[in-house]
Formats: C-alpha cells, sequence, structure tokens
C-alpha cells in the first residue's frame, strides 16, 4: 500500500484496517461453516445478516474501500483508469 517513493500514506492506515476488517467479516459471513450451518438454522442466518448490515457495510463505508484499492495499482494504471470513468456533466 506504501509506494517506496512516498512517505505519506495517501489513504489513512485507519481507513486501510478498515477495509481489511470488512473482508474479513464479509469471508467470516459467507464463505466459512456459518454460512453452512444458516441453511440449518434461522438463528445463525439471522445472525449472518447481522455481521453483514452491522459490520461489513459501515467498515467499508468508512473505509473508502474504492481508495484502498486504487492504491494497490500501479500510478499508470491508476490513470487510466481515472480516464475511462464517466464524468458527470453539471
Amino acid at each position: 500500500m506504501l509506494s517506496s517513493r512516498h512517505q505519506k500514506w495517501a489513504v489513512s492506515k485507519g481507513r486501510v484496517l478498515a477495509f481489511f476488517a470488512a473482508v474479513l467479516a464479509l469471508v467470516l459471513a459467507l464463505l466459512s461453516p456459518v454460512d453452512a450451518l444458516s441453511e440449518e438454522l434461522f438463528s445463525v442466518h439471522m445472525f449472518q445478516h447481522l455481521l453483514l448490515i452491522l459490520a461489513v457495510a459501515p467498515l467499508l463505508a468508512y473505509s473508502n474501500g474504492h481508495l484502498v484499492v486504487l492504491r494497490a495499482f500501479s500510478i499508470s494504471t491508476r490513470r487510466l483508469s481515472g480516464r475511462q470513468s464517466p464524468r458527470s456533466r453539471a
């Protein structure tokens, strides 16, 4: 996440941590035995919903996940994606 040429993070470490915590909670909710058990037990199914709504969604919103993901790419790739993204015309 931190280029060797840069001494400062463009995205705060707290937001990066929030992003990875959200991904971890998402994996826990959807790719673990919790998901398999949610087919059998309604209470586990509701826990899965609560985990997604009360943990994953706020962490992703706080993290500005698109900025965290963009920092993983090289500057040329980021510029290319910026040129190809739709712009609003006010």
